[in-house]
């Protein structure tokens, strides 16, 4: 997709999605649940209207997304478009997730019978690293997009070596997160636990990157 109709399309979502979300919100009861504690036990309840503080991560997004495109060059245009729409796909997820989990209808007290907010959240997210892992090969070094460490800057023959092996690691990273996800849902494994391990797991390839980056920093071109 082109930048311009990229931007068009993001607007219209983050638009429509703050109309849709008044109206579902004006459906809620007055009083919600909006807190939980690691065991997804109510300890908080609010106002209905908190449900928007997340409406407007979509609009924030596409604010200053564009302001920032002068750090990243001409020829990650692309790249640039399909992670602003990427990223604004996960925004509305998360933001109606949120929404769903305040409409339970627990008080006080009560414990959440699904950690599904859990596991759309990180579902969601392991999708975003399969997106990231099928163009990072392709992008070019620059200040704001992929891995900015102090090799890749340096070197381009580092930057280009390392986000190619980022790209293949991203999505078989993506793909086995989303089987574990599939697999605690089957097993019925708390939420807690499972998020704990796929926090770490999608932190992993971020960290082993960067260690293939340092032992690459001396690459010719």
């Amino acid at each position: 997709m082109k930048q311009n109709k990229i931007n068009v399309i993001s607007w219209i979502i983050a638009i429509v999605n703050v109309i849709i979300s008044l109206l579902y919100i004006l459906q809620l009861p007055e009083v919600i649940p909006t807190h939980f504690n690691l065991n997804w036990v109510c300890d908080g309840m609010g106002s209905r209207w908190t449900g928007m503080f997340t409406t407007v991560l979509p609009l924030l997004f596409c604010m200053f997304f564009p302001q920032i495109r002068k750090y990243i060059g001409k020829e990650n245009v692309k790249y640039s478009g399909i992670t602003q729409f990427a990223f604004m796909i996960y925004f509305v997820v998360l933001h109606w997730d949120v929404l769903f989990t305040m409409r339970s209808g627990i008080q006080i007290g009560d414990q959440l019978e699904s950690g599904s907010f859990i596991w759309i959240l990180f579902g969601s997210f392991s999708l975003l690293y399969i997106v990231m892992g099928n163009y990072m090969p392709v992008i070019q070094q620059n200040h704001f997009l992929g891995f900015r460490v102090k090799w890749t800057l340096e070197n381009e023959a580092c930057w280009r070596v390392t986000h190619r092996f980022a790209g293949k690691l991203f999505v078989i990273f993506g793909i086995c997160s989303m089987l574990l996800l599939l697999l605690g849902i089957i097993l019925d494994i708390p939420a807690v636990s499972g998020s704990v391990v796929l926090f770490l797991m999608l932190c992993i390839p971020c960290v082993w990157v960067c260690c293939y980056a340092y032992q690459h920093r001396n690459d010719k071109d």
